[in-house]
C-alpha cells in the first residue's frame, strides 16, 4: 500500500488549540491549496472513534478515527469506511 496526501473533510467540533508562535511570514495553507496539493479529496463523517492504547504517553490524546464516506471529491475509489490514524492533539511537550 503506498501512502499518498488525502484530504478529508469531516465534521468535528474542535475545542481550543495552544501552540508556539507560527514563523515568520507563515500562513497555513488555503482549503484549495489543500485540495490542490492532495492526490484524494474525500467527504465524509466521523462515524466512531477509537483511543490510542500503545500505552506511550505521547500518544494519549490520538485516536483512530472511523469516517463514512459521502463523496469522493478527487482521485480513485474508496471503501465506504475509511480509519484514519493518528487523529487529536499531538503534546510532544511544553517547550517549542
Amino acid at each position: 500500500m503506498s501512502w499518498r496526501p488525502i484530504a478529508v473533510f469531516v465534521v468535528l467540533f474542535v475545542t481550543g488549540v495552544d501552540s508556539c508562535s507560527p514563523v515568520a511570514g507563515w500562513r497555513p495553507l488555503a482549503i484549495e491549496e489543500e485540495m490542490l496539493d492532495a492526490d484524494e479529496v474525500l467527504y465524509g463523517e466521523v462515524w466512531r472513534t477509537f483511543p490510542d492504547n500503545t500505552g506511550e504517553q505521547w500518544r494519549e490524546n490520538l485516536y483512530t478515527a472511523e469516517v463514512r464516506v459521502y463523496c469522493i471529491m478527487k482521485g480513485r475509489r474508496s471503501s465506504q469506511i475509511i480509519n484514519i490514524t493518528d487523529v487529536g492533539l499531538f503534546i510532544a511537550s511544553n517547550d517549542c
